[in-house]
């Protein structure tokens, strides 16, 4: 599938760019007021955007294979992430189309997760209220 061949395309030249920047030497204060997530997109919060999107790495390893993998949201590591939903590891001679389809299968497998599993997920809490009835009220708090 051409989709595939265009996003690891994407994926190994923004590899190259990286690689042949300079250091960033900003501060932390700095770096976190031109977040990406606050400049391109329509979320004011780190929680907003938190809780509406998947997160997905790319991580390349110095023998040069590729771990790509999407994590579990967690409101224990103060909107955080942690623990993976799914995790491809690839050689170093990976195809761009197999980068690509690692990257989508990744997304995917998040998408999956979060409509099956939306209330089984330590972003959830839920607690279970008895009432005077005896019979069980189960309540989802908030985000």
């Amino acid at each position: 599938m051409g989709d595939h061949r265009i996003i690891g395309e994407g994926i190994i030249n923004s590899l190259k760019f990286i690689k042949n920047s300079p250091i960033d030497k900003s501060s932390v204060k700095e770096r976190e007021d031109r977040a990406i997530w606050k400049r391109n997109t329509k979320y004011k919060t780190w929680k907003s955007f938190w809780k509406n999107n998947n997160l997905g790495t790319l991580t390349l390893y110095e023998d040069k294979h590729y771990k790509i993998c999407t994590w579990k949201r967690s409101k224990s590591h103060d909107y955080g992430f942690k623990g993976y939903i799914k995790e491809i590891t690839l050689n170093k001679n990976a195809t761009a189309e197999e980068i690509g389809k690692a990257i989508i299968d990744v997304f995917q497998a998040a998408e999956d997760y979060y409509k099956e599993n939306p209330f089984n997920d330590s972003t959830y809490q839920i607690k279970t209220i008895e009432l005077l009835d005896g019979s069980n009220l189960i309540v989802q708090e908030p985000l």
